[in-house]
């Protein structure tokens, strides 16, 4: 219950899809993956990334307000997750093209 609202598990699911669908650039939990290929694609992603470490939201934060006008009180208060993942994309990709575009 929530605010005297009582969900039922289905309520539940669709509310937890619309959070994820809105908050994760690319996610489609919909689709339907082979349990196998799903753990080989598992395994690849670990060997690939083995010692790679995601960067806190703080430097991912830090990186935005270096390449943009944004300030951290707006990204707090104003960028959804989803908004943020998009942006750090995007100034990956503008960067990659800079560096392309030099060598």
């Amino acid at each position: 219950m929530i605010k005297n609202v009582v969900l039922t598990n289905k309520d539940l699911e669709e509310l937890t899809a619309i959070i994820t669908h809105y908050n994760i650039l690319g996610y489609d939990g919909d689709k339907y993956v082979d349990p196998n290929l799903k753990k080989d694609l598992e395994l690849k992603k670990e060997l690939e990334n083995k010692n790679y470490t995601a960067p806190s939201l703080e430097k991912q934060m830090t990186g935005i307000c270096i390449s943009s006008p944004y300030t951290f009180d707006k990204l707090m208060n104003e960028v959804t997750l989803r908004k943020l993942a998009l942006m750090l994309k995007m100034i990956d990709s503008q960067k990659m093209y800079y560096a392309q575009v030099q060598a």
